[in-house]
């Protein structure tokens, strides 16, 4: 029987805010490889965390049976190619472990600029959370504390960052 399991993962760039990578991030560039990074001008703003402060924060609200596993994201290929959906979906059915963190852990090297970290939500037992299970709704004042900044960019990639 196939499944469809939501792998509960939040992305972040590595290191301090710099606003030329957020610019990189909004309006493409060039990656590390040489290749064309188109950019997302939907990402307008940043949020600066300190990621020790904040994964203790959220890891300090888990339900019982509920893990977190933090790692930069590989950029290259997958070890097992998972599907149409595989952004957002992974049917875990037929995944060891391995396949499972490549899967959430690795992007196609055109996304190599991204210079992403990524935090997944699991099972105690190594499985990924139910597509139907509920997101984790926190709220505390470790998490506000580990909030640095927030960044706002430009509309346009010649304009001044504020």
């Amino acid at each position: 029987m196939e499944r469809n399991i939501n792998a509960h993962v939040i992305c972040f760039t590595e290191g301090p805010y710099k606003s030329t990578h957020h610019r990189f991030m909004a309006f493409g560039g060039i990656n590390p490889d040489g290749s064309g990074y188109f950019g997302d001008k939907n990402l307008k703003w940043a949020v600066e965390i300190d990621l020790v402060k904040f994964f203790r924060a959220l890891g300090s609200k888990l339900g019982p049976g509920k893990k977190l596993k933090g790692l930069p994201v590989e950029y290259g290929e997958r070890r097992r190619s998972i599907g149409p959906n595989e952004t957002s979906f992974i049917d875990s059915s037929s995944l060891s472990w391995d396949e499972i963190l490549s899967a959430v852990f690795t992007k196609k090297t055109v996304f190599g600029g991204e210079q992403e970290y990524r935090i997944m939500l699991y099972n105690d037992d190594g499985s990924l959370l139910h597509g139907g299970d509920p997101f984790i709704k926190i709220t505390s004042a470790a998490l506000r504390n580990s909030l640095l900044g927030f960044h706002k960019l430009s509309s346009t990639p010649e304009a001044i960052d504020q």
